[in-house]
């Protein structure tokens, strides 16, 4: 899907229906903070809040989990992954910093704005400058000690990277499965 010449979606398609549901991103964040383990709030009934109309039927509950997936994913499929990938960004954990880059290259204030649709959300987040301090973060998570000859500074790296790590792995179609039914 290209947003620059399709609406962003604001339904689900399950059993060949479109469902009316929630966009803003606070929403899509809290059904990722269930999703990863981060909060215990009840699932069951974030899901059913998602939905504005009409909820689709339990029969439906794989389809309902790949497209609540699909969304998440912001339309992006689900790549095989061959290893483990090291993760390098939480909106959890980086939550300040993601507040203060959207307001400071886009004059967003995140925690006022009354609706960002989740999509437009990570299009603006994943195209930010590299000069702010998110994506700062995200570079020192990425480097891999062992590329870094220098025995000093590979320390200093690696004692940055222990004061930024995240706690958790990243999610795919079976850990969303789980954390909805």
């Amino acid at each position: 899907m290209n947003p620059l010449t399709q609406k962003l979606p604001s339904t689900l398609a399950v059993s060949e229906k479109e469902y009316r549901i929630i966009t803003d991103f606070r929403y899509w964040l809290q059904i990722n903070e269930v999703i990863m383990g981060h909060t215990r709030d009840d699932i069951g009934a974030l899901i059913e809040g998602l939905f504005m109309e009409e909820t689709p039927e339990s029969t439906d509950a794989e389809e309902l989990m790949q497209q609540i997936g699909w969304f998440l994913r912001c339309g992006e499929q689900l790549h095989a992954q061959t290893s483990k990938q090291k993760e390098t960004f939480s909106y959890t954990a980086d939550a300040d910093y993601i507040i203060a880059a959207f307001q400071e290259f886009y004059s967003i204030d995140l925690m006022s704005i009354d609706d960002l649709h989740w999509w437009r959300f990570n299009i603006l987040l994943n195209a930010m400058s590299g000069d702010s301090e998110l994506k700062e973060r995200v570079r020192f998570r990425n480097i891999k000690l062992s590329d870094i000859k220098d025995r000093k500074q590979r320390k200093q790296i690696k004692r940055i990277q222990r004061m930024i790590a995240l706690p958790h792995a990243p999610i795919d179609d079976t850990d969303i499965g789980a954390a909805l039914w």
